[in-house]
């Protein structure tokens, strides 16, 4: 059991990271084409390598819609900064813990996400130690969303794709991940309120499908 909760916990907390690599959305051809000439300084600037200070492109969001969602990433992240472990759990989708417990029967919805919330408060610090094992100077981390990729309406709910950079600053520097990530957010009520997903390969299927059918699910995931 310990173990089934410590790899949700981890899909759970690294949505605005890089936990996507083997995720069959994990890259896009053309996403984000950098300046070669940065080089020479971040080299010099002591930047790890996969990361630059140039920031890519910033998607502006064209609707109330995506404003709201974008409300919710960067709450997402606050609460991650201040190591806010219950506002990580509440913002989490709350299908997420429903499929939980059917794998851990013997335990509650709220048992579970007690659990939850007591592992972010034992391990932030080995969780920020995550980037700044990337990044010594890095204190904080968040999700510099770059495009949104996949839009999909079944009825009054939503299933987005996005694409994002990993983000990581101080109080007066910023560095950013070349390389895109990606990830799924679902809305249940029109775009009013979001809520982040597992982007575990094994369990993203039989997350979404609790609220979506299959065909919603593939077209979220498809490249155009």
């Amino acid at each position: 059991m310990n173990k089934l909760l410590f790899i949700s916990f981890c899909a759970l907390l690294f949505i605005s990271c890089n936990n996507n690599k083997n995720h069959k959305t994990s890259k896009v051809d053309n996403a984000t084409i950098y300046n070669n000439n940065d080089v020479k300084s971040q080299h010099e600037e002591n930047i790890p390598n996969g990361y630059t200070k140039q920031s890519p492109q910033k998607y502006v969001p064209i609707n109330s819609t995506e404003e709201n969602l974008f409300n919710y990433l960067h709450e997402y992240s606050c609460a991650l900064n201040t190591k806010n472990a219950k506002k990580i759990v509440e913002l989490h989708y709350p299908d997420y813990f429903v499929l939980l417990q059917k794998k851990i029967p013997n335990k509650s919805i709220k048992e579970i996400k007690e659990k939850v919330q007591s592992y972010f408060e034992q391990n932030f610090d080995d969780i920020i130690g995550e980037y700044t094992k990337e990044w010594t100077k890095a204190k904080y981390a968040d999700s510099h969303v770059s495009n949104i990729i996949n839009r999909v309406k079944e009825g009054q709910k939503l299933l987005y794709l996005y694409e994002y950079h990993t983000m990581l600053y101080n109080e007066t520097d910023t560095i950013y991940k070349k390389e895109a990530e990606y990830s799924v957010v679902v809305s249940l009520d029109n775009g009013k309120t979001w809520y982040s997903t597992s982007n575990d390969t094994d369990d993203t299927y039989d997350l979404l499908s609790m609220k979506f059918n299959r065909t919603s699910i593939d077209n979220v995931f498809s490249k155009h």
